[in-house]
């Protein structure tokens, strides 16, 4: 806990008394639940996909489908050798379609799966080499949402559609991408599919009608399930082969609880001014919705960075490219644009590490391969493409085990919680409910003023806390639903945060969850809920002056870092010594897998990494930081750190070791 932090923890007697109930055992194995086990996807622990774009221009096929249109003895020399590479050469794919919808919404023409790809994709599809992966269909086209809208009746060709699934078993679904942005944002998509002449002014002014502004919470919600099943209708009403990704909102539980087969979280870092994108907050969200809807979930990485160049002008959709003309990169792009090599690598280990059972890196073409486009017979991996490789590699012979996340993070289904934080929807009045969970995710992962940050060169995204990443989000009052205690039994602790109204579903499922041995946090405004205390379990009722005074202020200063939360802290801090196996000390970012022999900590140092938009990272080693690993009830006879491949030495059942600025370090600890 770093010296800042420790200057602010409620004094020792409050301490003692606000957290005499947690006499918790430690964790043990068996506290990590089969329900949390990784899915697989045609039995692949871990999937890798790569987007395929067809044009005339983009060389992908020669890498990830050789010898399906031309022969691999034909291809050049570079394409031959990356092409024999474990991970070009067991890729799966993602097609990346647009079309023109209205022949579709206006009923002239059945709808058919292959009239979503292009021919050559299609063909593709087909080919013998690829029918072993899975594949993704999607059809999005830029920003074309409202084009989707115009109608509701589709005429779909459903007896072709059954065959064509048949004959592809590897079909993995239709993404549906950022879709999240495009709904809370219809106004503006509205108006720019008007502006592009995609709608007419007849059909603009009947969507205005169709699809009128939400008043509060509910009736965006009500709006966002309307547009799912719109969508839903579109892709011949077969919500098993939906995958639904997300960017800017926390949409998992939503389209899970409406049903599709998987979620997908996209990470990038373009928000402006003080709000900022949190990865991991992102990831408790996603992997919470996962596992209470029994689905697998996938992590998508965008490279975009918005932010000062070096001179501190600002600068919008910097990105990295390897990819040049004649020797020269175009616009804001280039190798040294966008996001740090440091913080794409930290992503690409967390993505793997946190739980998801598939990725896909945004551009993989321009980021994983150097090339020129007036010499694209000679293609090299980048830098970023050396690293995925031997990433690759490594985690063929790493037990990357089960994320162990023992408290879960109780909020609305309605409270359309953005990636940055802050309102609801972000455009909703600020509630203390909403304070609340601003609150306690802004100690979880550390708040800070991003403007300045940002003209120190820090990135952002990526934090390190004291509190490690064992932490899901959950939805306990989802409509329709009364299966809430199944998932909630799984974790040991849990904190009610946000707005609720009372209901008997929500009451008995939480009275249930503490009666039955877990320990149930509620704030002093939760009372209205009237959940009473039974069993075996503990309800610690938080007092009303557990968070500062709520007041117009409150939102600016919670996300700039401005108003701290020391006694979430101390409590967490006590919490967590009861529930976790190991105690983690020093500056880092970690986490906690189950693994067949014992436990992996994960450590992530996101400090000492100093990157501009138009400037390539610099290092500073003096952000190295040292870290001590101590059990908690536990004896582990032998410790590795797993990257380098190396013992590490225990004395007194304690691991030390230190993570470079920007680094990453595995320790595998076995009993």
């Amino acid at each position: 806990m770093d010296a800042e932090y420790q200057g602010k923890i409620v004094p020792g007697i409050i301490c003692a008394l606000l957290f005499a109930p947690f006499l918790l055992p430690a964790a043990s194995p068996e506290t990590v639940p089969e329900a949390w086990r990784i899915p697989e996807i045609m039995k692949r622990n871990y999937t890798v996909f790569f987007s395929a774009r067809w044009t005339d221009s983009a060389f992908w096929k020669d890498l990830v489908a050789p010898g399906v249109f031309r022969e691999e003895t034909e291809l050049p020399e570079d394409y031959q050798r990356l092409g024999k590479l474990d991970f070009f050469k067991n890729a799966a794919l993602t097609y990346l379609c647009s079309g023109n919808f209205r022949r579709f919404i206006s009923g002239a023409e059945l709808i058919r799966a292959d009239q979503l790809m292009h021919p050559k994709q299609a063909a593709y599809a087909d080919s013998p080499r690829k029918a072993a992966f899975p594949f993704l269909v999607d059809y999005s086209g830029n920003r074309t949402l409202p084009g989707k809208m115009l109608g509701e009746d589709f005429r779909h060709d459903i007896p072709a559609y059954r065959k064509w699934l048949e004959t592809h078993p590897n079909f993995y679904g239709f993404r549906l991408s950022e879709w999240d942005n495009e709904t809370v944002g219809f106004e503006y998509f509205l108006n720019l599919a008007r502006k592009r002449k995609i709608i007419t002014d007849a059909e603009y002014a009947g969507m205005k009608k169709r699809f009128p502004p939400a008043g509060d919470r509910n009736e965006m919600l009500a709006r966002t399930r309307k547009m799912y099943d719109l969508l839903r209708k579109l892709y011949f009403n077969d919500p098993d082969h939906l995958v639904s990704m997300h960017a800017g909102w926390n949409f998992g539980h939503m389209a899970a609880a409406w049903g599709v087969r998987s979620i997908m979280l996209e990470t990038t870092n373009t928000s402006h001014g003080n709000s900022y994108y949190r990865w991991q907050s992102s990831m408790f969200f996603i992997r919470g919705a996962a596992r209470q809807f029994g689905i697998p979930w996938g992590w998508y990485l965008a490279s975009f960075f918005n932010g000062p160049d070096a001179e501190g002008k600002w600068r919008n959709n910097s990105e990295v490219k390897y990819v040049s003309r004649g020797g020269k990169y175009q616009g804001m792009t280039g190798p040294d644009c966008g996001m740090s090599l440091s913080l794409r690598k930290r992503g690409t280990w967390l993505a793997w590490l946190s739980g998801a059972s598939f990725f896909e890196r945004e551009n993989w073409l321009g980021s994983y391969l150097e090339w020129d486009w007036d010499k694209v017979n000679s293609v090299r991996l980048s830098p970023e493409g050396e690293f995925v490789v031997n990433f690759h590699t490594l985690t063929k012979r790493i037990d990357r085990g089960v994320p162990y996340t023992p408290v879960a993070l109780l909020i609305p289904f309605n409270q359309g919680y953005p990636a940055t934080g802050g309102k609801s929807w972000r455009c909703f009045a600020y509630t203390p409910g909403d304070f609340m969970i601003d609150a306690w995710l802004a100690t979880v992962i550390p708040a800070y003023a991003r403007p300045e940050a940002l003209k120190r060169g820090e990135e952002g995204c990526l934090f390190n806390s004291p509190f490690g990443d064992g932490f899901d989000v959950l939805a306990p009052d989802v409509p329709g639903r009364n299966d809430f205690y199944n998932t909630l039994r799984n974790y040991p602790a849990a904190v009610l945060l946000g707005d609720y109204k009372p209901s008997q579903t929500l009451r008995t499922d939480l009275e249930r969850y503490a009666a039955e041995g877990g320990t149930l946090i509620l704030a002093d405004e939760h009372r209205k809920l009237g959940i009473s205390e039974s069993g075996k379990g503990k309800i610690l009722t938080l007092p009303a002056d557990f968070l500062p005074p709520f007041h117009s202020g409150t939102l600016d200063g919670t996300m700039r870092g401005e108003i701290r939360f020391p006694k979430i802290g101390a409590l967490l801090e006590k919490l967590l010594k009861k529930l976790l196996p190991v105690t983690v000390s020093g500056d880092i970012q970690y986490g906690l897998n189950r693994t067949r022999k014992g436990w992996l900590v994960y450590l992530i140092n996101n400090r000492g990494v100093t990157k501009y938009a138009d400037s390539a990272e610099k290092i500073n080693p003096a952000a190295e930081t040292e870290i001590r690993i101590k059990p908690n009830g536990f004896t582990f006879r032998e410790a590795f750190e797993r990257i380098g491949n190396r013992r590490l030495s225990l004395r007194n059942g304690t691991v030390t070791l230190r993570v470079e600025s920007g680094g990453v370090r595995l320790v595998e600890l076995n009993s």
